[in-house]
């Protein structure tokens, strides 16, 4: 399955919306209730939003799957750190 299947006429304008995508992978997988997908479909959704965000030209920060979320958050606040410092405000 490829994303331009799928690609919408209005996609140029999300184009360069934003400078960088935090792309939070996958967590271990756990079918319940609320869940409709299994594994194998989550994994390609997940695949295909992913090409989607390259098709679109976006720089992605892939956020390790780990279960402890202040992880997760030091990470993203880091990167916005760095891009304030880098734009020198």
């Amino acid at each position: 399955m490829d994303v331009e299947e799928y690609a919408q006429p209005s996609w140029p304008k999300f184009k360069n919306r934003y400078r960088k995508i935090f792309f939070c992978q996958q967590l271990p997988f756990d079918k319940d209730r609320a869940r409709i997908e299994d594994a194998k479909t989550a994994n390609e959704l997940s695949r295909l939003i992913r090409a989607a965000y390259v098709d679109l030209d976006y720089e992605i920060i892939d956020l390790a799957p780990t279960p402890n979320v202040s992880d997760r958050v030091k990470i993203v606040l880091a990167e916005i750190a760095f891009d304030k410092n880098q734009a020198g405000g």
